[in-house]
């Protein structure tokens, strides 16, 4: 009982119920139950008359008989209507805040929550619990409806009313004992499920590492390993739960004999009459059917959903704490001059970035350069709120960043990473997703140079662009991702990469459209391309985390560190 109280209180705290579908569900079930406890009665009835030779009254009982059985089917169909209404709800409501929620995460997030978890958490587990409400009113009302059918058998005698009693309660008992040992094993069973994803997970991401090293035999043991314990589990709860099917059914039957065995002695002493057996057996069919229902399906069910509740729970409830924005400037009118002031940020308890002070001007390309491992990218998440500095200041028009709220900061800073994703909906569809109107999309795509490019596809801004971009080629995938962040009106505009996996001549295209949106837009790139470097307004050189050469191209033609770059094959992107 504890645990199904804290799970019905957090899941409502994930989604608030709907009263009117609360209501709907109550009611429905409510009379649904009314109208079967009926049904035994009036079929006592039946036997009563006819045994009498009361043939009227007979037929009165049978039109009552068939009434409290239209009546339940008819509240039953109800009832499966509005569950159904608000699992609809809780399913569409759970999604969008999950996916709302998701948004809001740092790059830290990883830390503190297990990535496979966030996966189960955001698809399957919002279906499984969505209809834990409907199982709620079955379990109160059955609950309800189980003592009802207890007071009736005991007015009809009370001998019988105490074996039904005692067996119904050692059902529940045991029922309650069992169920806590396969929700131990369950969960755990659960747990191993997750880490199996886990590795399924890994293994993709890491195919060329699997191959060239010959990792799978290795990696086989550690998949099996988690997969015995997997096992161990599931075999455990399975062990429980078939001992409870079994041995509880068998509590049930001895329940039906004792009560057979009661009333036929009752009957014999004259004690009882027929009619009363048929209703009390009845009755007792009926509380079998659910003490089952109630406590083998709907308790072991909201139990069940426990660890997926948890799950969105923690989900939902996940605060991250870089990204603690004060939200008090509403001024938009951005010119785009960028400051770092002394920042310093560390990762995972690894310092990052050490004092880093620089100035980048509207109106002109800034390429942020260094080694692999340097820190550039963690500049770029700064600039984007992804990561707070430990200390220092990050000023946008003399304004510290996180001064201004979420609406002016998103649409006056826009990013373009190497992985930009273009998504499976026509090339217009993508556009839209940031500006509808299609004109506009036009003379964006006019000034990248791809609009011609567009129309000589096979259905122009229509054509559907392919699961992995695979219908277009990597130049224009990376333009349309230009083209999109363009139609953010950013004045800030953030390049991470975009050039890397592009050839010379496709390198030297792009630069073109840096330098040609420099010259209304602050544009910051980080690269390791010599064809992007040579041909930037300002460079800024990275370290190990420090800044060690800022300037003109010009002015850096003697700078060992920018004679290094420029000279390397070997430099890479960073993940930092």
């Amino acid at each position: 009982m504890r645990l199904m109280i804290d799970t019905y209180k957090k899941y409502w705290s994930c989604i608030k119920p709907n009263k009117f579908y609360y209501i709907m569900i109550f009611t429905s079930k409510a009379l649904a139950v009314i109208a079967s406890i009926l049904i035994p009665f009036t079929a006592s009835g039946i036997v009563k008359y006819l045994t009498l030779g009361d043939y009227n009254e007979t037929l009165k009982w049978i039109f009552y008989f068939f009434a409290s059985v239209s009546a339940k089917v008819i509240f039953y169909h109800w009832n499966y209507k509005g569950g159904a209404l608000d699992s609809n709800y809780c399913y569409t409501g759970l999604k969008r805040k999950v996916f709302d929620k998701l948004s809001t995460y740092d790059l830290e997030f990883s830390k503190h929550k297990d990535i496979d978890e966030v996966l189960q958490a955001s698809s399957s587990d919002i279906w499984k619990i969505v209809g834990i409400n409907d199982n709620l009113s079955d379990i109160i009302i059955g609950f309800i409806r189980i003592i009802v059918i207890v007071i009736l058998t005991a007015l009809t005698s009370p001998v019988v009313g105490i074996v039904v009693f005692l067996f119904s309660s050692l059902y529940v008992i045991f029922m309650m004992i069992f169920n806590q040992k396969v929700v131990k094993y369950l969960h755990k069973q659960r747990k191993y499920q997750d880490k199996i994803a886990g590795v399924f997970m890994e293994e993709l991401s890491s195919l060329e590492e699997m191959k060239v090293y010959n990792l799978q035999e290795k990696y086989y043991n550690h998949f099996n390993t988690i997969n015995k314990k997997f096992c161990h589990n599931y075999r455990l709860k399975r062990r429980y739960a078939d001992i409870q099917s079994n041995f509880l059914q068998l509590i049930l039957d001895l329940g039906e004999v004792s009560i057979y065995a009661v009333t036929l002695l009752l009957l014999f002493q004259n004690n009882y009459t027929v009619d009363k057996i048929v209703l009390v057996i009845g009755y007792f069919t009926m509380l079998n059917q659910e003490l089952k229902y109630v406590l083998e399906t709907c308790v072991k069910n909201v139990i069940n959903c426990r660890v997926s509740v948890e799950r969105i729970y923690s989900v939902l409830n996940y605060h991250p704490k870089s990204n603690k924005v004060l939200n008090t400037s509403t001024e938009d009118n951005i010119k785009g001059l960028l400051e770092f002031k002394h920042v310093y940020s560390s990762y995972t308890n690894k310092q990052v970035l050490k004092d880093i002070t620089f100035k980048v001007k509207p109106n002109e390309l800034t390429a942020i350069v260094g080694r692999s491992g340097s820190g550039k990218s963690t500049i770029l998440n700064i600039i984007l709120r992804l990561i707070k500095p430990d200390s220092g200041k990050v000023l946008v028009d003399k304004e510290d960043i996180y001064n201004y709220t979420d609406d002016v900061y998103k649409t006056n800073v826009s990013v373009v990473t190497q992985k930009s994703i273009l998504f499976n909906m026509s090339i217009r569809d993508n556009l839209s997703l940031v500006d509808s109107n299609f004109k506009r999309q036009q003379e964006v795509c006019e000034r990248l140079g791809i609009h011609e490019e567009i129309l000589s596809l096979p259905k122009g801004y229509n054509t559907i662009i392919e699961e992995n971009s695979s219908n277009v080629s990597t130049r224009l995938k990376q333009l349309l991702s230009i083209a999109r962040s363009i139609l953010t009106n950013s004045e800030i505009l953030l390049f991470d990469e975009v050039t890397s996996s592009l050839d010379s001549t496709n390198t030297k295209s792009v630069v073109k459209v840096f330098k040609e949106l420099s010259k209304d837009h602050t544009v910051i790139i980080i690269t390791h391309k010599k064809e992007v470097m040579n041909k930037a307004d300002h460079l800024i050189i990275i370290d190990k985390g420090r800044k060690v050469a800022d300037g003109t191209v010009e002015s850096l033609e003697n700078n060992e560190y920018y004679l290094n770059l420029r000279d390397s094959s070997s430099v890479s992107n960073n993940n930092l």
